[in-house]
């Protein structure tokens, strides 16, 4: 073999060194693209089979595109529903968290419970209020007034509560304006979506309230001569008729005379309202004034 073959076989040789970690490296970014947009088209089919399950369920899904950009919108037991993506972490430690909005209607005001585990040392600081007098030593009220106490108290709130904060990757629960929101790291699965909505819809109607002009009750106020009841609620329980929040008797034409609180304008029976201190509707806070005067 001559010089000049030699030399020939020497640079192919170097540039074929050269260029087989770019070549790897090259293959390995096509089969990641391949991988990642395997999962996005998989997630996409289980946000179509979701969004099935709900009422006009409908799926904003860009094509080839990351999940953050996707959107299902619906209605689950006459409450509007919205599911979107949000990025958490960073680095290694990066994932992708579910975020579940579920309107509540006419809610009096906002509140956030939280699972006490790992916030113990930081809540005693911090002065946060444990919800310890319901039976709920795992849980931590981080905003609402003292009357949030009131609503925990039933069963069935209770429940609900529980049901939502025992799906997997739920840590607090938060009720902002008419939004009743989760965060949830998991998996998307049609199947577990479905029942994380369901459970947030059932809590959204236990914390809604429905205007008194719509049910058959008769509100008589001190020093009124008449009251404008497009500002007053009723608390239904997540039932058709209106309740009493403090003594959970229904209010209707024939019950003993009602009053609404000045704050939030729940209707309770005046006895109640009294004996209560002041409104017993879950975050109002009315309840805590009263009683510091």
């Amino acid at each position: 073999m001559g010089p000049a073959l030699l030399l020939a076989s020497a640079d192919l040789a170097t540039l074929a060194a050269l260029a087989l970690p770019g070549l790897v490296t090259a293959t390995l970014l096509v089969l990641v693209a391949r991988e990642r947009r395997s999962r996005y088209l998989a997630a996409t089919r289980e946000l179509r089979a979701f969004a099935a399950t709900l009422q006009d369920g409908l799926v904003v899904a860009p094509t080839d595109r990351s999940l953050l950009e996707c959107s299902v919108t619906g209605a689950v037991n006459g409450h509007d529903a919205r599911i979107t993506f949000v990025r958490r972490g960073s680095g290694k430690h990066a994932h992708t968290a579910i975020v579940y909005d579920v309107q509540v209607h006419h809610p009096a005001a906002s509140f956030e419970v939280a699972e006490t585990e790992g916030l113990e040392a930081l809540g005693r600081w911090l002065g946060l209020r444990k919800l310890d007098a319901l039976g709920q030593e795992d849980l931590v009220l981080r905003e609402g007034g003292e009357s949030a106490g009131q609503l925990l108290q039933a069963k069935d709130v209770r429940a609900a509560l529980r049901r939502v904060l025992d799906l997997t990757g739920v840590q607090s629960v938060t009720l902002q304006g008419r939004t009743l929101r989760i965060e949830q790291c998991a998996e998307v699965h049609a199947r577990s979506m479905q029942s994380a909505v369901r459970a947030l819809a059932q809590l959204a109607r236990l914390c809604g309230r429905v205007p008194v002009s719509s049910l058959r009750v008769v509100v008589q106020e001190r020093g009124a001569a008449s009251v404008d009841l497009s500002t007053r609620f009723a608390w239904t329980g997540g039932g058709e008729a209106a309740r009493c929040p403090y003594c959970r008797d229904e209010l209707d034409a024939a019950a003993p005379e009602v009053a609404a609180c000045e704050r939030c304008g729940t209707v309770h029976h005046r006895e109640c309202l009294a004996e209560a201190g002041g409104c017993t509707v879950f975050g109002c806070g009315a309840a805590e004034r009263e009683r510091a005067r």
